[in-house]
C-alpha cells in the first residue's frame, strides 16, 4: 500500500478549515479526517463545557486515534480541525488558516457563538495561537499560513496545493499574517 501526503489544516474556528479541506479533497481525491468527527464518534472527550458547548478533548487519546486513522489510509489525507496544531504528526504541510479579527467576529457571531466564545477565539487569532502551536509540533519548513479573510476556499486550496508541490519556491513568497498590532491600535472591537 502506497502512503500519500498528509496535509494538516488548522486555525481557530471560523477561519475556513473544513471548506478548504473539502476543496482539496474535491480536486485531489484526498480523504478527509475531521478531528471534530473523530472526537465525537470515538467519545474522545471527558465532558462538555456548559458555558459554550465545547467538548473537553482527551488529547493523548485523540493523538493515538488520529495516528491510527492516518496509518489506515492509502493515498493523500487531509486532517481538518482546530486541534491539529496541538498534535505532533508527520505532515507534509501544516496549513494555518488565518482571518482578520473583524471578519472572524462576524463569522463566529453568524454561527451563533456566545460573546465569550467569540472573544476567546478572536483573541487566540490575534495572538497567533495556532501558528505558535504548529511551530512546536511541525517542522517550520512545513508550516504555511493563509489569510482567508477575503479569499475563497477554492483559492486557499489552490494555494495549499501549490505549496505542497514546491515548498522551497512557496517559502520565497510565504504569507506572514500578524494581527497583534491591532490589540494596541484598538482597531478591533475586542472589549
Amino acid at each position: 500500500m502506497k502512503k500519500g501526503k498528509v496535509i494538516a489544516i488548522t486555525g481557530v474556528p471560523g477561519t475556513g478549515k473544513s471548506s478548504i479541506a473539502a476543496e482539496i479533497s474535491k480536486s485531489t481525491g484526498a480523504k478527509i479526517i475531521s478531528i471534530n468527527d473523530l472526537v465525537a464518534q470515538q467519545g474522545l472527550f471527558s465532558e462538555v463545557d456548559v458555558s459554550d458547548g465545547a467538548k473537553i478533548v482527551l488529547m493523548p487519546k485523540l493523538e493515538r486515534a488520529l495516528r491510527q486513522e492516518i496509518s489506515k489510509r492509502t493515498g493523500d489525507v487531509v486532517v481538518d480541525g482546530h486541534l491539529a496544531c496541538e498534535i505532533k504528526m508527520k505532515a507534509d504541510l501544516a496549513l494555518v488558516c488565518r482571518c482578520h479579527p473583524d471578519v472572524l467576529r462576524k463569522r463566529l457571531t453568524a454561527r451563533g457563538y456566545n460573546e465569550g466564545k467569540v472573544k476567546a477565539n478572536v483573541l487566540s487569532e490575534m495572538l497567533d495561537y495556532c501558528t505558535l502551536q504548529c511551530e512546536r509540533n511541525f517542522p517550520k519548513a512545513n508550516i504555511f499560513e493563509v489569510d482567508t479573510s477575503e479569499k475563497s476556499a477554492k483559492e486557499c486550496a489552490k494555494y495549499a496545493l501549490l505549496v505542497l508541490a514546491d515548498k522551497k519556491k512557496a517559502a520565497k513568497s510565504r504569507e506572514n499574517v500578524n494581527w497583534a498590532d491591532l490589540l494596541f491600535a484598538q482597531e478591533v472591537n475586542f472589549r
